[in-house]
């Protein structure tokens, strides 16, 4: 009896002592494609890295790998004829799309991944510039990059200063998210460009659509989602170093990137610098116009199966310079610069930076965390962001070296999301976002304060409901946002003054989706939008760049119907309301391996827009300046972008894209200034077999942008020097002067890859046309830059 007892003890304790059986239940599902062609690729070997379990594709490029033990696979994908590739997958992650190149094509293999849970609004149209597209454009300005994408133009403050305008909106009504976080800067003038060094990062996202549910106020016309590089686990150490020079201006530039990945850490370092003279116009030389920059970032990842955490730390310094001749002394000689053909003084060429100009320096770190569990997914965000601006006028004496605007912005963000989704189809994300921004005039610029310091706080809360049925997509969003600012300033009189205010908003999108076909797709959205007035737009006063403006409370209209800004104006003086958006975007796109073509439609009804209109000219002891008031409205824009693309042959294909905007001031049944031109384009793409492991491509573009004929009168400085006119507050809204004529600009690109190597070659405005863009603000001094050619080499290892 004790014999078996022993025996049953002993049994307990052999199979107590053995391990649990691991749980084989996690399953990988994709679909293969080819890179060029986007067809579907069978036969492709999909195996688990260091093992033999795998499988091939089927017919339709789908593969399915199940009784996984770990949520963690490297998974290797091969097929005769294409590169290799290897993927770290968890199984958080949804069915994923695998894009494999050819070996003798430029294109680098791909995966889009996204998680089970999207958290984005899909029905909202979307438009991309990545790969070899964007290695294209990408290491321009970023609002040049940008503007290569259907639908989005550039408004630029003569030839180094530029940022993008979607669909006829820009500066506060376009959102720019860096890597998840809003950028934050002085977006209140037309002339201030957003610190971003567009060659340190991968891709750029431009959402169309009233993006404000996902991402808070301020996207009005859409955001711009900035992606950084991926950082991937198990890489060898990797890099690229290269060297570009361009000939307009004698610019040269040069950039470095590291990455190694381990098992559960992946870091990352990468820097950039960029050295230009004074550019040209096609018959003369534009004097100051100048820059230098350096920029670098480094960032840093940490894995666990089902906790990611990352670090991203960037800095980009900026000094440039504003053309010369865009400054004058008086009345006289600013009608004698709008009149002459080469603009005054025009210098020699030289790297020397004078003023006008601006220093920029802008600081970004984003400290993150995801984790995955259970079907449910949580995101958490700090993001805390430095931006200083310095701009420096044409002044006498010793008042010439000390900056006229010195600025210094602090901002902290923290964003938080949870996501689920269900097998019926429905997934669910709620969301908040909290900001603490300071902005403060630092002493010693011997000017009155352009912007008042202040305090601003914001909350914002969003939920959004998205519903698959068979080939359907449903979606809804809804969000309440609340902003509190504080301000402290001084008046001409150099007084304090101090004002609180709060402004609230609800906003709510509505969104579907159908796919029609394999090849055919339509989705739609309508939804409200909204942004507070900023600091400029209330209390600007005095001369900024090459204008003077006042802020909506920093001017009023005397009995003799003059202009008087003696004193600060209130809420109670002045009612000024937020903005409120209303915008219906409607998308058809067609994919297919001979014929691509998306077409975009929309409706943009704002109330309460607020445009700064040309008031007249006026002489200071700085010189002679338009000025301009701030002042509220009713708009509507409407219009339509279109991208056609047809491969004619494996290697030669044709694209045609266009858009076109419509839009108006309704409360005084007027047009903007400087609103985008319609616009339509042409490329032929060309690949090019050379030799054994080297291949080449070739494109040529052509771009013609047509006369704004949706313009103001006409009302000529000189006509204000003589006394001829006179501005009351019931006067028209004017230009001072017509729009330029239409223009064709032709580019030519070429790049070859031969082993590690890439080089480029690329003549922007080949035929060397003078020409003036509307939505240049100094089109009244000078012409646009003429033919730039670019040499670049670049070594990947």
């Amino acid at each position: 009896m004790k014999l078996r007892h022993l025996l049953l003890i002993l049994t307990l304790g052999i199979s107590t002592s053995l391990p649990a059986q691991q749980k084989c239940e996690y399953t990988v599902k994709g679909k293969v494609f080819d890179r060029k062609t986007n067809e579907p690729l069978p036969f492709v070997t999909v195996q688990l890295q260091n093992t033999t379990t795998g499988t091939n594709t089927d017919l339709d490029g789908s593969f399915t790998i199940s009784n996984l033990c770990s949520k963690e696979v490297d998974l290797i994908f091969s097929h005769l004829g294409y590169k290799s590739f290897t993927h770290h997958h968890d199984a958080h992650h949804g069915e994923m799309k695998i894009f494999l190149s050819a070996d003798e094509i430029m294109l680098d293999n791909l995966i889009v991944e996204t998680d089970k849970i999207t958290g984005d609004l899909s029905t909202i149209t979307t438009s991309k510039l990545s790969g070899k597209d964007y290695e294209k454009f990408g290491s321009a300005s970023f609002a040049d990059a940008v503007s290569n994408i259907t639908g989005v133009n550039m408004l630029s403050t003569g030839q180094n200063i530029a940022k993008p305008i979607i669909h006829g909106l820009h500066s506060n009504r376009v959102l720019i998210v860096n890597s998840g976080v809003r950028h934050e800067f002085q977006n209140w003038g037309t002339d201030h460009a957003p610190e971003i060094d567009p060659s340190l990062y991968n891709s750029l996202e431009v959402i169309k659509g009233a993006g404000t549910v996902r991402y808070g106020p301020d996207a009005l016309g859409g955001v711009i989602l900035i992606n950084p590089p991926e950082l991937e686990l198990n890489k060898p150490l990797n890099g690229e170093v290269g060297a570009k020079y361009r000939t307009n201006g004698n610019a040269y530039e040069n950039n470095i990137k590291l990455q190694r990945g381990f098992n559960r850490l992946s870091i990352q370092g990468q820097a950039s610098f960029v050295k230009q003279g004074d550019l040209s116009a096609p018959d003369y030389l534009l004097s100051n116009t100048g820059k230098e920059e350096l920029s670098y970032a480094f960032s840093g990842r940490y894995h666990l199966p089902e906790i990611d955490f990352q670090v991203d730390y960037s800095r980009f310094k900026q000094d440039l310079g504003i053309l010369r001749g865009s400054i004058t002394r008086n009345l006289n000689d600013l009608a004698t610069a709008i009149e002459r053909e080469v603009p005054s003084p025009t210098s020699d060429f030289t790297y020397e930076l004078n003023n006008p100009r601006q220093q920029v320096k802008h600081d970004f770190l984003k400290v993150s965390g995801i984790i995955n569990r259970n079907g449910q997914n949580i995101n958490l965000k700090y993001g805390y962001q430095k931006n200083f601006r310095r701009e420096f006028d044409v002044r006498r004496g010793t008042l010439n070296a000390r900056p006229s605007i010195n600025l210094e912005l602090t901002t902290h963000s923290f964003d938080a999301d949870w996501k689920k989704s269900s097998s019926n189809g429905l997934s669910s994300v709620i969301g908040s976002q909290f900001l603490i921004q300071q902005n403060r005039n630092i002493p010693g610029t011997s000017t009155a304060h352009f912007v008042p310091n202040y305090e601003l706080y914001r909350g914002g809360l969003y939920l959004i409901e998205s519903f698959e049925r068979a080939q359907n997509t449903f979606e809804l969003g809804a969000r309440y946002d609340y902003q509190y600012i504080s301000i402290v300033g001084r008046d001409q009189a150099q007084d304090l003054f101090r004002d609180e205010l709060s402004f609230q908003n609800f906003t709510l999108t509505l969104g579907y989706n159908r796919k029609i076909s394999r090849e055919w797709n339509f989705s739609t959205n309508i939804g409200s939008a909204w942004r507070p007035p900023n600091v400029a737009e209330l209390y600007a006063f005095g001369k900024h760049e090459s204008s003077i403006e006042f802020g909506l409370w920093r001017y009023e209209f005397d009995e003799n119907n003059e202009i008087s800004t003696d004193n600060v104006l209130k809420a109670e003086d002045r009612e000024i309301s937020p903005e409120k958006g209303f915008k219906w975007i409607g998308s058809l796109t067609h994919f297919s391996s001979k014929f691509d073509t998306e077409i975009t439609f929309f409706v943009n009804y704002i109330e309460n827009f607020i445009v700064s209109r040309p008031r007249g000219i006026t002489n200071t002891v700085r010189g002679a300046f338009p000025f301009y008031t701030f002042e509220q409205s009713d708009a509507m824009l409407f219009g339509a972008d279109y991208s056609v693309k047809y491969n004619h042959t494996d290697r030669i294909s044709s694209t045609v894209r266009g858009n076109y905007l419509w839009s108006k001031d309704l409360s005084n049944d007027a047009f903007f200034v400087g609103q985008p031109p319609g616009r339509w384009g042409y490329e032929m793409n060309i690949e090019i077999p050379t030799l054994k492991g080297s291949v080449s491509n070739l494109s040529v573009n052509a771009n013609y942008t047509f006369t704004q004929f949706q313009a103001p009168q006409v009302v000529t400085v000189r006509s204000f020097v003589d006394g001829n006119v006179s501005v009351t507050p019931s006067t028209d809204a004017f230009d001072f002067l017509p729009p330029p004529d239409g223009y064709l600009l032709v580019d030519l690109y070429w790049r070859t890859e031969f082993k590690k190597f890439t080089g480029t070659f690329r003549i922007h405005n080949l035929l060397n046309t003078s020409y003036r863009s509307y939505t240049n603000t100094l089109r009244y001094f000078a012409d646009d830059i003429g033919r730039n050619i670019s040499i670049s080499l670049d070594y990947r290892f």
